[in-house]
């Protein structure tokens, strides 16, 4: 019987979708996966519990979309990527900051793996790059403001000591992120229009 073939195992079935969604490019809906279940060779109910427990597991992404019809179910892979900012954020939070050493990390990672998957990890890791880009931005713009706020000092006072921290403080980490994102510029580019999209400012 079918069930009980070899090639019916839960982890087989797990590779064969992972390697389905590389092919459609590292996501899908579940409509366009559901379009390949002759290619799979299994039913609806198969690959809807196959994904479930990929989920489960951490190795794809469920999401929910907005598509021209309304809400849509997406699927995308996920390559892990705790190891690289795990220490990270342990050395942000003593007050550390080491853009160089993350660069390294993401550079080693990339190098183990190929083609799609690569892609995909860089893809990822240059939007926690942007988004950590716009967070250093707004930090000081807040910094700024809630001094003009709070009325800490006359307004010409509190310009100098902005643009002091600029200076000192943040330009220096803006620049190192933006060093990242240079590495990568195509992976770099298509995130930051992603990002610029979401928040409307692009087409």
């Amino acid at each position: 019987m079918r069930g009980k073939s070899p090639f019916n195992k839960p982890q087989i079935r797990k590779t064969d979708v992972y390697r389905l969604l590389l092919k459609l490019g590292g996501e899908a809906r579940w409509k366009d996966l559901k379009a390949n279940l002759k290619q799979l060779g299994w039913g609806p109910t198969t690959l809807k519990q196959t994904l479930d427990g990929m989920v489960v597991e951490g190795s794809i992404i469920k999401e929910a979309r907005l598509g021209a019809k309304g809400p849509e179910v997406w699927y995308k892979v996920r390559i892990p990527d705790e190891d690289i900012w795990k220490s990270f954020k342990e050395r942000l939070e003593r007050g550390e900051t080491s853009p160089k050493q993350l660069r390294e990390s993401i550079r080693d990672k990339a190098q183990s793996l190929k083609g799609e998957e690569r892609k995909i990890f860089l893809k990822a890791q240059m939007r926690k790059i942007a988004e950590l880009m716009m967070e250093c931005l707004l930090a000081h713009q807040y910094m700024y403001v809630r001094g003009i706020c709070k009325k800490i000092a006359a307004k010409d006072k509190i310009d100098i000591i902005a643009n002091y921290l600029f200076d000192t403080v943040f330009k220096k980490e803006v620049l190192e992120y933006g060093e990242i994102l240079a590495q990568y510029p195509e992976e770099s580019m298509e995130v930051i229009l992603e990002l610029l999209k979401e928040i409307e400012l692009m087409p």
